[in-house]
């Protein structure tokens, strides 16, 4: 058993209904996010030699820095880590075990990005000091070889090792989150490498690069337009290569999403199809298509006139792909919740009566049963004057010595005095019952000197 399944709880009630939709917000969150950070290392580790400017912006931008990935990697991750094994607590999937290797795997992916990062940025620096002519403080030297340059060689080789762990860490978890889309496999699938090379593993892989270089074109445009990030000045040569760039992102991408989704919707269980969740995908094939057309009528010109809609509909599209992931997860896990649920409730029921055990064992609490009195009890009675039922000065007395009787009234009442109205059930815990009949002849005895 993983260590994580060992320190975790059984899931209780009161949140259970939760889980499915968090988990798989959790998923498409980090998923998609994942396929951004691989579109834009790919991105600047095809560009380092050609266009090191360009590959320098593409790896500034603020989705790609280390405090992004925190936020939008990390902790998506560390909440996975403790809700797919919530999710799937009580079958026969090592969800801990494969939380543990994602946890790993995304770590160490995390941080040669955020190395690759740095190095590209320091590359592009070296090369604009030696293009603006200016001496560098870094040592540009080449090693023994000719031709042979250790910067440009140890960023491209911290680029290629980001790139094929961080492909790795994205092809496990699309394989984990699939294997959560079918609950018909949770009883066999035992292994640690879960259902890998399925077509619904590859078709959701293919997805979710598909919605990171849409985002990785969304993220280029607002670094065109500076609405968030620093915008590229207007002088810049790589202006009109990016904005071009962009355009062809998110076109492409649009293209290729459209079509998975339908696939994607073809091979989810019917019984988690929904209503709601095909016509998330309705919506988002609708959204993809004028984005498609918006970035292919803008492909070739420098203006911004369609980026404002262009980043707003890839944005629409990349929410409503969020969504469609919580309503599938929720769907596909109503059954496996609702075993949960009673596997719960029946806990609950043996400690309440492992509790009213321990009670009976007791002495009887009276602070606690002034308090049950003065809550529910008052709104019928008073010790010295009839109101709906009878006074307790003129009950209370007929238990002496009989506090086992006086303790089953209270459990079951029934109709005793024709002259009122029959007790309705108070519906207390043995602990109350108790508490109450105790406080009830105690201060009775202070008042007429009755039963002690």
């Amino acid at each position: 058993m993983a260590f994580i399944e060992q320190i975790l709880v059984a899931p209780d009630t009161q949140y259970l209904d939760l889980l499915g939709p968090m988990t798989g917000f959790m998923f498409g969150v980090l998923a998609s996010y994942t396929g951004l950070l691989l579109a834009l290392a790919g991105l600047s580790l095809s560009l380092q030699r050609r266009r090191p400017v360009a590959a320098q912006y593409v790896a500034s931008l603020w989705l790609a820095s280390p405090t992004a990935m925190l936020v939008l990697g990390l902790l998506p991750m560390a909440s996975l880590t403790f809700l797919l094994p919530q999710l799937l607590h009580g079958t026969q999937m090592r969800a801990g075990s494969y939380m543990e290797i994602l946890d790993g795997l995304f770590l160490v992916s995390f941080a040669a990005l955020a190395v690759s990062r740095r190095l590209v940025r320091a590359q592009a620096k070296r090369e604009e000091v030696q293009e603006a002519g200016r001496p560098s403080t870094i040592d540009h030297r080449p090693s023994v070889h000719s031709g042979f340059n250790v910067q440009h060689v140890s960023s491209e080789a911290a680029g290629i090792l980001a790139l094929v762990l961080t492909t790795i860490s994205l092809f496990f978890l699309t394989s984990v989150a699939t294997l959560a889309w079918h609950p018909e496999r949770w009883a066999f699938e035992t292994s640690l490498l879960p259902w890998l090379f399925s077509v619904q593993v590859l078709t959701h892989f293919a997805n979710h690069l598909a919605v990171g270089n849409l985002l990785a074109g969304a993220a280029i445009l607002l670094l065109l337009l500076g609405w968030w990030e620093t915008a590229i000045p207007e002088e810049s040569s790589e202006r009109n290569f990016l904005h071009t760039l962009s355009r062809a992102l998110v076109g492409v991408s649009s293209l290729v999403l459209a079509p998975l989704l339908i696939w994607d919707l073809y091979t989810v269980p019917s019984f988690a199809l929904s209503p709601w969740s095909v016509a998330l995908v309705v919506v988002t094939v609708a959204v993809l298509f004028p984005t498609t057309l918006l970035a292919a009528a803008g492909h070739s010109a420098s203006s911004r006139r369609f980026a404002g809609p262009i980043l707003a509909l890839a944005l629409a599209a990349t929410c409503t792909v969020f969504v469609r992931h919580q309503s599938v997860l929720a769907g596909v896990s109503r059954e496996h919740t609702t075993v949960l649920a009673r596997e719960a409730e029946a806990r609950r029921q043996q400690e309440v009566a492992l509790q009213e055990r321990l009670y009976q064992k007791g002495e009887a609490d009276v602070t606690l049963g002034k308090k049950v009195f003065d809550e529910r009890c008052t709104a019928c009675h008073r010790w010295d004057q009839k109101l709906v039922g009878p006074p307790f000065d003129s009950v209370v007395g007929k238990y002496a010595g009989r506090i086992d009787d006086l303790h089953a009234f209270i459990r079951n009442p029934a109709k005793v005095n024709p002259a009122y109205p029959p007790m309705p059930n108070p519906g207390l815990k043995e602990r109350e019952i108790r508490a109450v009949a105790a406080y009830l002849v105690e201060e009775s005895s202070k008042r007429v000197g009755g039963p002690k």
